[in-house]
């Protein structure tokens, strides 16, 4: 298996630990890397799953894979923990349109918190653009920008940041990319089986940000 960074701990070793139990004989390896990259070594024979996101802007389409989804990752607002609206009974992404902002530097996590703000009717003052989610996590607790972060990204304990959920949030979709046809092959078939089975304790777990 290969995945990006944020899947490893809450989907990518869960699995992993699954099979290992389950099937101790079938030899598991995993590999970090992002997609494009992580796309080409299905083809190479380099790996046989691929985790991978999606935008609702953007769905993935590629004939050199299939696409099995398996969770939806949704964005959390996320504010220094003495911020006006750490607290607030109700929070909209229109709340936030005076505020000054911290965007990743490109992709995804850019383009839909982006497209967020502008659905909602206003275009975000961005002042910084970060692409490590712990110098973002920084920048925010030193009250310098709030943004838009990923689920997968959160940590279980993060001091002095505050991270809300919100009805219009806006979300990815996280799936595994297989190559064409392999989903029933006696070794690929239960690695889908183990990402299926935690998937659904993982957007569990991701899913106890306070609501807005």
């Amino acid at each position: 298996m290969s995945g990006f960074g944020t899947t490893l701990a809450p989907l990518i070793l869960p699995a992993a630990a699954i099979l290992k139990q389950r099937l101790p004989e079938l030899r598991t390896t995993l590999a970090e890397l992002d997609p494009p990259t992580s796309f080409e070594l299905p083809q190479l024979g380099r790996t046989d799953a691929v985790i991978a996101v999606e935008s609702p802007l953007a769905p993935a389409a590629d004939a050199r894979f299939d696409k099995r989804p398996l969770m939806t990752e949704v964005f959390d607002v996320t504010v220094p923990e003495d911020h006006p609206l750490a607290q607030a009974p109700s929070l909209t992404l229109r709340d936030l349109a005076d505020e000054t902002w911290v965007f990743a530097t490109v992709g995804m996590c850019q383009e839909i918190p982006l497209a967020a703000c502008t659905a909602a009717g206003f275009t975000p003052h961005a002042t910084h653009v970060i692409g490590d989610w712990n110098a973002t996590f920084a920048a925010v607790r030193q009250d310098l920008g709030i943004c838009l972060m990923l689920r997968l990204a959160r940590r279980s304990s993060e001091p002095g940041v505050t991270m809300r959920r919100f009805d219009d949030a806006p979300w990815r979709g996280v799936f595994a990319a297989i190559r064409p046809g392999s989903g029933d092959v006696p070794h690929i078939e239960p690695v889908l089986e183990a990402l299926g089975e935690g998937a659904p304790a993982a957007e569990s777990e991701l899913d106890r940000a306070p609501r807005g």
